[in-house]
């Protein structure tokens, strides 16, 4: 890209400047040096969205998209969100239920008559909050082979159906992706559409979301970020992941500016009742609620947040509802600078302590 061609991408917008749609203000600046410090130390690669009340403090990018062909990132590039895609799964399982559909208090095989006899008394809100038992499948010895491999949510739970479950249902809390796999198999029967199809027209196309989408390896993706890992300061490509593995439990790819719309106007009721909406953000144990994580802090101030993970990406999503904040990090590179940077950048923020 030449210097002129870069100059013109800034001038449109669509490379990241250093305070491009955002005050530029000793704040503003402090919160951009603790993101370029990321990326110049870390080797942080991807966007950054920090707004407060309304108004836009940062809105950059860091790195590059694709280094094999010299593409910065923008705040328009889409990453893979990993594990944020279990907010929107949950949602959905709660727009089903005020539609009539289901109950979250059903028991898993009355939407899934294939789920072995060990799950009978597992609950679709026990999968909703991490307290059925059922093994992490990602946890499997063998899953770093077969996630190259498509597999459809049955083959999933036919991987799962002759292991024991860890801990009787409701007995405690072990965060497991298997649960999110089998929210996807009753979404598709409780609907009537695949997975995708109803998160795009009952979700996605209402709330307005249209960088947010569940990805597909095939697909032709504008603006889609590629994945990198990072070793003793050296940048490789992310191992593949075939995109029907994560399913609903982190197949989505998204933009920071799509994900802060996504959590205030759910937080504001635009999807669901007032009463889904509270019990989407009701912790059951370990302060984890229905695809959100909701905890208070010693200081006493409320986040709803969630962290995702997957081959090349991470993200961390997490807003403040008394404070009007929210925070967004999203990487193209493996690891967990994501949410260790969306926490910084609230220390400065709310003047807790310097990161």
């Amino acid at each position: 890209m030449t210097r002129l061609s870069f100059v013109c991408l800034v001038v449109l917008g669509l490379v990241g400047t250093p305070f491009a749609r955002a005050a530029d203000t000793p704040l503003a600046q402090r919160l951009d040096h603790l993101a370029e410090a990321a990326a110049a130390r870390q080797g942080f690669m991807g966007a950054v969205l920090v707004v407060r009340d309304g108004a836009t403090l940062l809105d950059r990018a860091y790195g590059s998209a694709s280094l094999e062909l010299d593409v910065p990132n923008t705040p328009a590039m889409r990453f893979r969100i990993g594990s944020i895609t279990k907010q929107f799964t949950a949602a959905a399982i709660l727009l089903l239920e005020e539609r009539g559909k289901l109950r979250l208090s059903d028991p898993v095989a009355r939407h899934v008559p294939e789920a072995p006899e060990t799950w009978a008394k597992i609950t679709l809100y026990q999968l909703l909050t991490h307290t059925s038992g059922i093994h992490n499948i990602t946890r499997l010895p063998e899953f770093r082979t077969w996630k190259m491999l498509p597999q459809t949510p049955l083959e999933a739970i036919q991987r799962l159906r002759d292991l024991p479950l860890d801990f009787a249902p409701g007995e405690k809390h072990a965060y497991s992706n298997s649960n999110y796999l089998v929210l996807g198999l009753v979404i598709e029967r409780a609907s009537g559409e695949r997975y995708a199809a109803f998160l795009h027209n009952n979700v996605l196309g209402p709330l307005g979301l249209r960088d947010t989408d569940v990805d597909r390896n095939v697909d032709i993706v504008p603006r889609r970020a590629a994945g990198y890992t990072r070793f003793l300061g050296t940048f490789f490509n992310a191992s593949y992941t075939d995109m029907s593995v994560p399913y609903a439990a982190g197949a989505m790819y998204s933009t920071t500016h799509d994900l802060r719309r996504w959590i205030e106007r759910l937080l504001a009721g635009q999807l669901l009742s007032p009463a889904s909406v509270e019990r989407m953000i009701t912790p059951e144990q370990d302060g984890y609620a229905l695809g959100l994580r909701v905890v208070v802090g010693e200081d006493g101030r409320q986040v709803i947040s969630h962290g995702g993970s997957i081959a090349g990406f991470s993200a961390f999503l997490a807003h403040y509802p008394e404070e009007k904040t929210t925070i967004v990090v999203l990487a193209n590179i493996t690891g967990a600078v994501s949410g260790r940077l969306a926490r910084q950048l609230a220390n400065i923020l709310f003047d807790d302590a310097a990161p």
